[in-house]
Parts: C-alpha cells; sequence; structure tokens
C-alpha cells in the first residue's frame, strides 16, 4: 500500500489537467517529442508522445489510470502492453511533478 491507495481503490482517484485553459501544445511531425507551454507558470515543458496522449485524453475529462491505459492499450503492440501500465503511470507522475496534472479523489 502507497500513501493508502490499494489495489482494490486505485480506480477511485482520478487525474486531471491543472490549467487546461492554459496549456498550449506543440508538436513536429518528423519527432516523437512535444513541448507543452503553460502560460500559468510560464514553463515549458518537453513531453514525449505518451505525455501527449495522456494530456490530450485528460483535456477532455478526468479519468484514471486504468481508464486511460484502456484507451491507450490499442496503440501498442502486445510486447508494450507488458509494460503499458507501469509506463503510464510513470508519465503520469513526471506530469504531475512539471505541475500540469493534479490526482484526486472520488
Amino acid at each position: 500500500m502507497l500513501f493508502g491507495i490499494t489495489q482494490n481503490n486505485r480506480e477511485r482517484f482520478f487525474w486531471s489537467l491543472v490549467n487546461p485553459e492554459k496549456l498550449c501544445f506543440r508538436t513536429w511531425q518528423d519527432d516523437d517529442t512535444s513541448v507543452v507551454y503553460d502560460a500559468f507558470s510560464g514553463n515549458t515543458h518537453l513531453i514525449d508522445s505518451l505525455g501527449l496522449a495522456l494530456l490530450q485524453l485528460l483535456a477532455a475529462a478526468p479519468l484514471s489510470t486504468e481508464m486511460l491505459a484502456l484507451k491507450l492499450a490499442d496503440l501498442y503492440s502486445e510486447d508494450d502492453k507488458a509494460v503499458l501500465d507501469e509506463y503510464i503511470a510513470a508519465t503520469l507522475l513526471q506530469l504531475q511533478d512539471a505541475g500540469l496534472l493534479n490526482q484526486t479523489s472520488l
């Protein structure tokens, strides 16, 4: 158990964007990275394609880690799906550390 979160109640926690109306995205077709400018903080963040996909999904609605994994599963190969949950969880924590995401409980 980590900070009172058990496997059984993890889906009760949702991720959401901190300031969705203040984020500007820039992507390039020939690169797997993007930048996100946060007009609220003035910070610019370099993110990978998974980070961008997570931010775009969360711009539509708050979602749990499990819901995000389900929505993204079709974009990855069977080999990648084995580590997808861990990769999503790590990326969400990085985006939270950058001040772009909040985690809330229902």
